[in-house]
């Protein structure tokens, strides 16, 4: 009897205890749920920040790439057009000293250096037009293109002057040439005049080759444009000249 009693309280303690021990199991549980929920949205959140982040910093970092490319581009672009402004004003002095020698020239007629001196002028004002492209040109390569054509223009410009200065030269010393071998022409009458009346005229007749010499050289050097042979020639033949000159009138 005793026995059974205490079973019976036993009962009535304990189960009691394991429901509220059932009970209290349950919300614990809820509870852990929730707050792993609540670590995994913070974890989602950050990811997605830090992506964000990570997202904005390459944007700013091909911005500035961006911009440092345009920088470069901008003063790649102004040393260009620097370096293409002074090669043009190069180009401008050496038309200036080109005039400067043509006006000083004494050996040309006044028409001649007036046709010189005006396409010089023609090409100086091509040149600053060149000049002013350069200025307001937005790209290296425009600025490639004024250099490219100032350069052809340098050289057509060049070859054009030289003809013309080419042409005079021509003309002069091939006058020149022609007044020397008439006089040469002269003194041979004289000499084989002289050798008929039995005067020994063998130095003259050496001085008279050396001229013949001297004079077709002067020519063959027009011909090939080289002026400063063809001078050279013209001199000595006259020097050859004057001393058979000399000769001839002590033979006389």
């Amino acid at each position: 009897m005793k026995k059974s009693l205490t079973l019976a309280i036993l009962g009535l303690v304990l189960v009691p205890v394991m429901v509220f021990a059932a009970t209290e199991d349950v919300p614990a549980t809820q509870t852990e749920n929730k707050n792993e929920v609540q670590v995994q949205t913070q974890v989602n959140t950050r990811a997605v920040n830090f992506g964000d982040d990570v997202k904005l910093k390459i944007q700013e970092m091909n911005d500035a790439k961006t911009a440092i490319k345009e920088k470069l581009k901008e003063e790649i672009l102004e040393k260009v057009k620097t370096q293409a402004e002074k090669a043009v004003a190069n180009s401008i002095k050496k038309y200036e000293k080109t005039k400067t020698r043509v006006q000083a020239m004494t050996n040309i007629t006044a028409e001649n250096k007036a046709l010189i001196q005006s396409r010089i002028e023609s090409q100086i004002a091509l040149m600053e037009q060149l000049k002013a492209r350069i200025a307001v040109a937005t790209t290296v390569d425009e600025v490639k293109g004024v250099l490219t054509q100032t350069r052809t223009q340098m050289r057509l410009s060049y070859n054009a002057v030289k003809d013309v200065v080419s042409e005079i030269h021509t003309s002069r010393l091939t006058e020149i040439s022609q007044k020397i071998t008439v006089i040469y022409d002269k003194l041979v009458v004289r000499v084989t005049e002289l050798k008929t009346d039995g005067v020994d005229v063998t130095k003259m007749e050496i001085l008279e080759a050396e001229a013949k010499t001297q004079i077709d050289a002067a020519r063959a050097a027009i011909l090939a444009e080289d002026f400063v042979e063809a001078k050279t020639q013209i001199l000595d033949a006259r020097t050859t000249l004057v001393e058979l000159v000399q000769l001839i009138k002590t033979a006389e």
